[in-house]
């Protein structure tokens, strides 16, 4: 049984989620996430993932709004104003911009994450991603 398929409610898919959000921040260097433009990538990369979930386990639109707002609050200390914020910046997006790619990586990461597929790799995705942008 794959980590995900106990998870029967918004608390499971919370606390799943928490696992896979926790192993990517460990794994990436604290100095990328110290810059604050670095930082909201890290918050677009963990948004993608959070929504691909979302998707991938039918919840509504307030559901899945509830959720992201819990594990951006939690894991990056976003506000309600914030939230709003990069709510918007993300909608906002087009698949052409660079940082579109931040919100597809995380989601894919998940994926890989959630399917079992090399979890190690799946949670340095972020710190690669990041790194790339700098150098």
């Amino acid at each position: 049984m794959a980590w995900w398929q106990s998870q029967s409610s918004l608390a499971g898919l919370s606390d799943a989620l928490d696992e896979f959000i926790t192993a990517v921040l460990m794994n990436t260097e604290e100095r990328y996430l110290r810059n604050g433009a670095h930082e909201r990538l890290a918050q677009r990369f963990v948004y993608g993932a959070v929504g691909y979930l979302a998707d991938y386990d039918g919840l509504d639109t307030a559901q899945t709004q509830a959720l992201l707002q819990s594990k951006m609050n939690q894991h990056f200390q976003v506000d309600q104003d914030d939230f709003v914020k990069l709510k918007a910046e993300v909608k906002a997006l087009s698949q052409s911009d660079e940082d579109y790619s931040f919100l597809v990586e995380g989601a894919r990461a998940l994926q890989r994450w959630i399917n079992g597929r090399d979890r190690m790799n799946a949670s340095l995705t972020l710190n690669t991603l990041l790194k790339d942008r700098i150098n």
